[in-house]
């Protein structure tokens, strides 16, 4: 086949009116890993022509956060790190799931901190922002849906964008580090699990492997958001009675801010959590039971005298 002198001309301007369209380097740079792997599927046709036509047809995006990390506090990214990426190296799930508990717990109390810093009139303050997080095969749809619910858990919304792989989110930009890291680190734990779990067959010796993993991931992001959103609720509430009732207001608050902010964002979104499909029995009762062994509950009281200390 003749390649088209122009071809990279064409390219470049397409790229160029994408970028006028919300699309950073990082989503074109995300698409197209998704394309090259995925090209065999259009034999005949080259790939750089191929990726024009689908460049002509790619959807608008939502603008995201040009202040990355405005009021991140380093010393808590740091303390999140190392412990996740404890919870990464170590061969003891328990371990792992601990450590990823402490971890969201230090992430809970500094989103605390930061909003009673808000509600105290602390001066003029950011509002929401926006991230994308561009989710690979394969099983990209369970993982999207963890992503999902690291987001709940942390203060955020997310929306599937009618590309596959990718995810906006909507929340404050420490919430949106904090479901990143979290997020990453989670998806190395879990596919060491399931790694861990070894090759599934049924009763005829055919392979189960795929569906088993497929219902393993659903599982283990349904049950893991839903521990750690009464973690964080027993964290705020406790953290609420301290203070005599003023931070669950607060806390409403700063969720109708995000809420809004993805209205704006979505105008025509369509809301609805779907119950996640079981194709797999076995793999939904294993990544349950992964999830149930994290220790998520152990968030203490954030007193009034130690809120100041958190991250350092």
């Amino acid at each position: 086949m003749t390649t088209d002198p122009t071809i990279g001309a064409r390219l470049a301007e397409a790229r160029a009116r994408l970028k006028t369209r919300g699309w950073t380097e990082r989503d074109l740079a995300a698409f197209e890993r998704r394309h090259r792997r995925n090209r065999d599927r259009e034999p005949g046709i080259h790939d750089d022509q191929l990726l024009l036509s689908l460049y002509n047809v790619l959807p608008p995006m939502p603008e995201v956060s040009a202040h990355a990390e405005h009021g991140v506090d380093a010393g808590m990214l740091a303390k999140v790190r190392a412990l996740l990426a404890k919870a990464e190296s170590t061969t003891f799930p328990a371990e792992a799931e601990a450590l990823s508990a402490k971890a969201q717990e230090l992430m809970t109390r500094h989103r605390i901190d930061a909003v009673l810093v808000d509600g105290g009139g602390g001066g003029p303050r950011l509002g929401p922002g926006g991230r994308r997080i561009w989710v690979e095969d394969p099983y990209a749809r369970p993982k999207a849906s963890l992503l999902s619910a690291v987001a709940r858990a942390n203060g955020c919304q997310a929306v599937r964008i009618g590309v596959d792989g990718c995810v906006h989110l909507v929340g404050f930009d420490a919430d949106l580090e904090a479901v990143e890291l979290l997020f990453t680190s989670l998806l190395v734990q879990v596919g060491s699990a399931m790694v861990a779990a070894g090759p599934q067959v049924d009763w005829r010796g055919r392979s189960r492997t795929r569906s088993f993993r497929h219902s393993f991931l659903l599982a283990y992001g349904w049950r893991v958001g839903e521990r750690l959103e009464q973690a964080n609720a027993t964290t705020a509430s406790a953290v609420d009675a301290e203070r005599g009732g003023d931070l669950l207001p607060m806390l409403r608050r700063r969720d109708v801010e995000v809420s809004a902010a993805l209205d704006a964002a979505f105008p025509n979104l369509r809301r609805h959590r779907r119950s996640p499909a079981i194709s797999n029995a076995a793999g939904w009762g294993a990544g349950v039971d992964a999830a149930d062994r994290a220790d998520l509950a152990t968030a203490s009281r954030v007193s009034t005298s130690t809120r100041r200390a958190i991250g350092r």
